[in-house]
C-alpha cells in the first residue's frame, strides 16, 4: 500500500513557493489614494487586506515585499553553495590542504553575519541592496556548511567501496560525483531546511534597521518599521508583513521534503 503523505507535504510546500513568487512578481502597491486611507480589511474588495496611511494597497505591498526577501536568500544560498561546497570538500583532503581549508572553514564559522553586513552598510552608505545584503548575512553559515561538508566527505571517502574505485582508477571528480555526493546530499538539503529561514528572518532584521533594503519599493521588514506607530489604529499594517515573512520561513522550511526524491514504500 503506498503511503502519499510525504507526497502531499510536497505537493503543498511547492504550491506555496509558486503562489509566493508569483505574487511577488505581480505584486504592487497600486499608488497613493489618501482618499482611502487605512481602509479595515475587507472593507473593500479591490482591497482584502485593507489599505495603509497613503492609501496603498497592502495586498500588494505585502506580495511586492518577498521580492527583496527571496533575493536575499537566494544570494546567500549561492554563496554557500559555491564557497562552502567546494571548501568543505578540500577540507576532506589529508594533509597541509585539508587542514588549511577547515581553518579558513572554522574563521568563517565565527564571524558574526549581522556585523558583517553593519560593516558592509556602513562603508557603503547603507545603500548595500538585498543582494549583498544576503551574502554577508550568510558568510557563518557558509563556513559551517564547509564544516558540515568536509566531516561527511572524509567519512564517505574512507568508504571501502570508494576506496576500491579509486584503486581501479576512477577520477577523483567522478568518485566525489558518484559515491560522496549521494551522502551529502540529505545533509546538504536539511542545511538548507534549517538555514535559509534563519537567513531570510536575518535579512527582515537587516531591513527593519533601515540597511539593506530599498526606501524605494516595498520590503517586509522596512514594512513593519514604516507601520509601528499605526499598531493600535490599524493593527493590520504591521501584521501583515510579518505574516508574509511567516509563509516564506514555513516555505523554505519545506525545502528538504520539496528536493527530497518521491519516497514511494511499500507496506
Amino acid at each position: 500500500m503506498r503511503r502519499r503523505g510525504p507526497h502531499r507535504r510536497r505537493l503543498v510546500a511547492t504550491w506555496a513557493l509558486l503562489i509566493l513568487l508569483g505574487a511577488g512578481a505581480a505584486g504592487g502597491d497600486g499608488g497613493i489614494d489618501l482618499d482611502r486611507r487605512l481602509l479595515a480589511p475587507l472593507a473593500d474588495w479591490a482591497h482584502p487586506l485593507g489599505t495603509d496611511h497613503l492609501g496603498r494597497d497592502v495586498l500588494g505591498r505585502v506580495a511586492a515585499g518577498a521580492q527583496p526577501t527571496l533575493l536575499a536568500v537566494l544570494a546567500g544560498a549561492a554563496l554557500a553553495a559555491l564557497i562552502g561546497l567546494p571548501l568543505g570538500l578540500a577540507g576532506a583532503a589529508p594533509g597541509g590542504l585539508g587542514a588549511l581549508a577547515r581553518g579558513h572553514a572554522q574563521l568563517l564559522s565565527a564571524m558574526p553575519g549581522l556585523l558583517v553586513a553593519l560593516a558592509l552598510a556602513g562603508a557603503a552608505g547603507g545603500g548595500i541592496g538585498p543582494a549583498v545584503a544576503g551574502m554577508a548575512l550568510a558568510v557563518p553559515a557558509t563556513g559551517q556548511a564547509a564544516l558540515v561538508v568536509a566531516g561527511l566527505a572524509a567519512t564517505a571517502s574512507r568508504e571501502g567501496h570508494v576506496r576500491a574505485a579509486l584503486a581501479l582508477g576512477l577520477t577523483v571528480p567522478r568518485a566525489l560525483g558518484r559515491h560522496v555526493w549521494p551522502a551529502l546530499r540529505e545533509a546538504w538539503l536539511a542545511w538548507a531546511g534549517t538555514r535559509l529561514p534563519r537567513l531570510a528572518l536575518a535579512y527582515a532584521g537587516l531591513a527593519f534597521l533601515g540597511l539593506g533594503a530599498d526606501a524605494g519599493r516595498p520590503d517586509w521588514g522596512a514594512m513593519v518599521w514604516e507601520y509601528r506607530t499605526y499598531a493600535m489604529v490599524a493593527p493590520w499594517l504591521p501584521v501583515a508583513p510579518v505574516l508574509g515573512l511567516a509563509a516564506l520561513v514555513i516555505g523554505l522550511r519545506q525545502l528538504p521534503i520539496l528536493l527530497h526524491r518521491p519516497g514511494w514504500r511499500r507496506s
